[in-house]
């Protein structure tokens, strides 16, 4: 069992190497974004272009191989989750806490990246990928390594733009 651990956190870390370093090697070229206070604000959604608050995350993300415990994420809008609306009331592990807060990141970086005005650092589908591996079923990632990857889309959606300026 312990060798199939090993190989597990080894996939893991080459997984998020790749990722981390395609990120990094597009710092250079990242120059703008907006955060997730921007996108939610009503006269603000004259810039969301190809989502709309109401799309649902189940809908902006690719959310079959999730884990479970991040059900209660997929129905909730785009807006509730840059509200931090959804699941009030309930209480949440610290992995969903996390993933709450990931997500939140996340949907301001699709619509950054969505954005032909934004020079933001990638495409829909990676940040898509992004998101869906962080969430995966399969590499039941902690609540540590769920907010390092939230703070990597933090640091691009706070380097302003002129349409958020």
């Amino acid at each position: 069992m312990k060798g199939k651990q090993n190989r597990t956190v080894s996939l893991i870390a080459l997984t998020f190497f790749v990722f981390s370093t395609a990120m990094v090697a597009n710092v250079f070229a990242t120059k703008q974004g907006c955060t997730p206070g921007f996108w939610k604000v009503p006269q603000h959604f004259v810039y969301w272009t190809f989502f709309t608050p109401q799309d649902t995350v189940a809908e902006a993300f690719l959310t079959d191989d999730w884990a479970p415990e991040y059900d209660f994420l997929k129905g909730m809008t785009l807006l509730e989750v840059l509200e931090k609306k959804g699941g009030k009331g309930q209480e949440f592990t610290q992995r969903q806490q996390a993933a709450r807060i990931f997500l939140r990141q996340a949907v301001a970086a699709l619509l950054n990246t969505a954005n032909p005005n934004i020079d933001y650092y990638n495409q829909i589908s990676s940040v898509q990928g992004h998101v869906n591996l962080v969430l995966n079923l399969q590499y039941d990632l902690d609540a540590d390594a769920i907010e390092a990857q939230k703070n990597v889309l933090q640091n691009f959606n706070e380097l302003g733009s002129p349409i958020c300026d």
